[in-house]
């Protein structure tokens, strides 16, 4: 059997699916009940239907059921799915043994995405002893079959030398392998690189182009490198407002270097006045920076503590649960107390709210 086989549309599964709507339960069931050559193939197939959210019908263990019995007869992409099921615990129990074990069934068979998985389970030491040799040698395999995400982590093994000799060259052609299928964190490294020149030439215009990219699908760093290009003319003509604009966007998402800049715009404020120094704004991006352990935020709340600002906010923050993350700041006064003898009193950690 050959579970990498296409129909005459060039797409993988059973030719005789070709043309159904999944959302027909009906003949799916017929299909499943009465295929004889090409059983696994059914299985698979209703057990991506059941898989699926389509008109709500979504019912997890019987797609189970349905991949089992794929993937007893060796079929490599129900395998596959039966150990995404272990590892997230999607119907069953949580079990990464037996995760890897089917990932590994899955990738003896050439498997791309299984072979990804695994290169994962080794980068990360997940139910078994971190290998990084290992985990580029399954990325490498992934990823000479097309796989954007595997071309993206070996290029991440070739950027940092884990499994493999550094080498921003070859680093940057497996992200741009990555990043033209329009995998969006390669495209933001691939803007990283040409801003740095590492493995290609120094191209700020380029990786201007490509943090475009990534930020047209909503990554997160692009935002913020966006907004360094803007506030620098980086690639693209200077446009400060432009520049706060994509550093307030990316913070407000989250992304801790933004939080941190914005802390820092606030605190200076933005050439020509754009943005005047708010100490309130200061104290709010540092903290929430800090909470997720950014140094040079954390290294900022203890000057802000020492000058006074943080204990004056500290009050009004314990009020304004739509402004800040309570728990997170809570921890951060934690950790503060206990490392540095600062933060709240005793008495003001238990009214925190």
């Amino acid at each position: 059997m050959d579970n990498n086989k296409k129909n005459d549309n060039g797409m993988h599964g059973s030719p005789q699916t070709e043309g159904l709507a999944l959302s027909d339960e009906f003949t799916l069931r017929e299909l499943f009940m009465n295929a004889n050559d090409e059983l696994d193939d059914a299985q698979l197939e209703l057990g991506h239907f059941f898989n699926s959210a389509t008109s709500g019908k979504r019912d997890t263990a019987k797609a189970y059921f349905c991949y089992s019995e794929a993937a007893k007869q060796g079929n490599a992409e129900a395998q596959s799915k039966i150990a995404d099921y272990f590892y997230r615990g999607i119907g069953v129990n949580r079990y990464i043994t037996k995760a890897y074990y089917y990932y590994n069934e899955a990738a003896k068979q050439g498997y791309a995405e299984a072979q990804l998985r695994l290169g994962d389970f080794f980068n990360h030491g997940t139910g078994v002893e971190q290998d990084f040799i290992k985990a580029y040698s399954y990325y490498n395999e992934a990823a000479k079959q097309g796989n954007a995400e595997a071309q993206l982590k070996l290029g991440g093994c070739f950027d940092n030398g884990t499994g493999v000799k550094q080498d921003f060259t070859k680093a940057y052609s497996h992200y741009k392998k990555a990043a033209e299928q329009g995998n969006a964190e390669a495209q933001l490294n691939m803007g990283l690189m040409n801003s740095a020149g590492d493995g290609v030439e120094k191209n700020l215009q380029e990786a201007y182009n490509w943090y475009k990219k990534s930020y047209a699908q909503g990554n997160v760093g692009a935002c913020f490198r966006l907004a360094a290009c803007f506030e620098n003319g980086y690639g693209v003509e200077r446009s400060l407002p432009t520049a706060f604009e994509l550093y307030k966007k990316s913070a407000e998402q989250g992304y801790a270097e933004a939080q941190y800049e914005l802390g820092i715009i606030y605190d200076m404020g933005m050439n020509g006045g754009y943005v005047n120094q708010n100490r309130q704004e200061t104290v709010k991006w540092h903290l929430k920076a800090a909470s997720q352990g950014h140094k040079e935020a954390q290294s900022m709340v203890f000057r802000l503590y020492a000058s006074g600002d943080i204990e004056s906010a500290f009050g009004h923050y314990r009020k304004t649960t739509d402004q800040v993350d309570q728990d997170s700041h809570f921890n951060l006064w934690n950790i503060l107390a206990y490392d540095h003898s600062i933060g709240p009193s005793s008495d003001d950690a238990a009214e925190w709210p």
